[in-house]
C-alpha cells in the first residue's frame, strides 16, 4: 500500500523554486484543502480560518506573524515557522527607491512628461519646466531608523554609503544585531529625538503590543517641515480616528506605507524647491487623505504642480 503524503497547503502565491524544496515523493502541495498536514501563508489573515484537526504546522513565508493565530494555534502544540532576513535586500531596495522618488521629484516629473504636447516644441517646454522638479541630493541628509535588524542593518549601512547621516533607535536590539551596524550609526535616545532630527525615517519594526501606534498624533508632530516618512513594515501607524487631522497639510512631502500584501507610495504635489530645514507654516488644517494604505499630505506647491500616485 502506498504511503500517504503529507498534504501541504500554499495560500497566496509563493515562488515555484521554494516549493521545489518539498520532495514530491514525500510531500503534496496543494492549493486547496479541508484539513492539511501543513499551511504555507504569505499575507492572507488566518485569525478567522478554520484549522482542521490533521494539522501539524503553520509557515510563514516572510518574517511577521501577525497575520497568524499564534497564541491559538500554541495551545494546540502547533508551531509557526517564520522567515526573518529572507526579503531584507528587496525591502532595503524599497526604502532607497522611496527616499530617491521623494528627494527627485520623480512622481511629479513623470507626470510632467506624461503630460508634454508631442506636437508642439518639446525643447523648450521641457527647458521651462525641469527646474520644478530638481529635488535634492540625498548626501548630507540624515536618515533615521528605527527597528536596528536584519533589514534596518542594512538600510542604515546603504544610506551611509549613500553619504547621508543614520540615527538608529530600537531598544531591544540583539547582540547580533549591534555587530552587523556599521560604526556610523548614531543612536537616538527616542523616537521623538529621532523624529526631530531625521529628513528622512523608516521603520522596520514588528507588529506587537510594543510596536503597534509607534507613530502617533502626538510624536509625529515632532517631525520637521518636508520630512518624508516611509513604512516598508507593517502597520504601525495611529489608529485612523487618531492621526493628526490639525497638523497642517504643508508640513508633509511623502508618504509611504505596507500593507501585507503592496507597498504604496504617494507624492502629492509637492514643492521641489522648499528647504528641509524651512520653519512650519501657518496654514489652516485640512483634513488628511482617507487611502487605505498611506496618508499624508505634501507640502504646499505652486499652482503648476501635480498629483500623482506611484506603486513601488
Amino acid at each position: 500500500m502506498p504511503r500517504k503524503k503529507c498534504e501541504i497547503l500554499v495560500i497566496n502565491n509563493v515562488a515555484a523554486v521554494g516549493l521545489k524544496r518539498f520532495p514530491a515523493e514525500i510531500y503534496s502541495v496543494v492549493k486547496e484543502s479541508k484539513d492539511p498536514w501543513a499551511i504555507l501563508v504569505r499575507s492572507q489573515d488566518l485569525h478567522k480560518y478554520e484549522f482542521g484537526p490533521s494539522l501539524r504546522a503553520v509557515g510563514r513565508a516572510g518574517a511577521g506573524v501577525n497575520n497568524i493565530p499564534v497564541p491559538a494555534l500554541s495551545k494546540r502544540g502547533i508551531p509557526v515557522f517564520n522567515a526573518p532576513g529572507a526579503n531584507a535586500n528587496a525591502v532595503k531596495e524599497l526604502v532607497l527607491a522611496g527616499m530617491l522618488m521623494a528627494a527627485r521629484n520623480l512622481g511629479p516629473a513623470l507626470e510632467f512628461v506624461k503630460s508634454l504636447d508631442r506636437k508642439g516644441d518639446l525643447n523648450k517646454t521641457v527647458e521651462a519646466g525641469k527646474k520644478e522638479f530638481a529635488g535634492f541630493e540625498l548626501p548630507g541628509h540624515t536618515l533615521g531608523v528605527i527597528g536596528l535588524g536584519k533589514i534596518g542593518s542594512l538600510v542604515a549601512d546603504a544610506a551611509i554609503r549613500l553619504g547621508m547621516n543614520v540615527l538608529g533607535h530600537d531598544p531591544h536590539i540583539t547582540v547580533e544585531a549591534a555587530w552587523s551596524l556599521p560604526s556610523q550609526v548614531r543612536r537616538a535616545g527616542s523616537i521623538d529625538d529621532l523624529l526631530r532630527a531625521s529628513h528622512f525615517i523608516s521603520l522596520h519594526v514588528p507588529l506587537v503590543d510594543k510596536t503597534r501606534h509607534m507613530v502617533n498624533a502626538k510624536n509625529i508632530a515632532h517631525l520637521r517641515h518636508g520630512a518624508v516618512l516611509l513604512n516598508f513594515s507593517r502597520r504601525t501607524w495611529a489608529p485612523r480616528p487618531a492621526r493628526p487631522r490639525t497638523i497642517p497639510p504643508s508640513w508633509w512631502s511623502t508618504s509611504c506605507a505596507s500593507t501585507s500584501s503592496t507597498a504604496t507610495c504617494r507624492t502629492r504635489s509637492t514643492s521641489p524647491t522648499r528647504s528641509w530645514r524651512a520653519r512650519r507654516p501657518t496654514v489652516s488644517p485640512s483634513p488628511m487623505p482617507t487611502c487605505p494604505t498611506c496618508w499624508g499630505a505634501s507640502r504646499t506647491a505652486s499652482a503648476s504642480a501635480r498629483s500623482t500616485s506611484t506603486t513601488c
